[in-house]
């Protein structure tokens, strides 16, 4: 093929990679879900348990920082929307899992924080100034997820559960 023709192939394929990240860039749907159900009741009302499982929506808004003093990352928002995997990790075998999660609020909107494991929610992680959550015996898949609608949140991982699960700022 001639220089000529290969370049031009080379930009009419850049072109076409542009054209189709701006298309997907603009016809999103996610939009923000609004909170129906009061400001004291933080009950998920539109994203479903199976949404949580599949993680079959997006998510808006979601800001990760270096906790106080480097003690860890804090996730947080005024106002977050759709479903958000934290971290995901495999077991392959019988595995003992220790969280602590500090400064764990939910100032309004919905909010959900699960622990997906084999396609099932196994636990919820309730909002608190501390929080821990221990669970024994797991294998197979295990994600932390958290779903929201229109939530204003914030929670702080522990450096060292970061660090033993590979969680980093990006």
């Amino acid at each position: 093929m001639k220089p000529q023709k290969n370049n031009i192939l080379w930009i009419v394929l850049a072109v076409a990679i542009v054209v189709f990240a701006v298309y997907s860039f603009l016809t999103d749907s996610l939009e923000h879900i609004e909170d129906t159900n009061g400001a004291d009741n933080y009950a998920l009302t539109t994203i479903t348990d199976e949404n949580i499982i599949n993680q079959d929506i997006g998510a808006l808004n979601v800001r990760k920082s270096r906790g106080l003093l480097n003690d860890g990352i804090t996730f947080s928002s005024d106002k977050f929307t759709g479903v958000y995997r934290i971290f995901s990790t495999t077991f392959l075998f019988n595995s003992d899992f220790q969280m602590d999660l500090a400064g764990f609020y939910v100032n309004s909107g919905n909010f959900e924080m699960a622990i997906v494991s084999n396609g099932q929610i196994i636990a919820t992680v309730e909002p608190g100034m501390f929080a821990e959550v221990s669970l024994t015996g797991l294998n197979g898949d295990f994600e932390l997820v958290i779903a929201g609608e229109s939530a204003d949140f914030e929670f702080t991982l522990d450096r060292f559960f970061c660090d033993a699960y590979g969680i980093t700022i990006e």
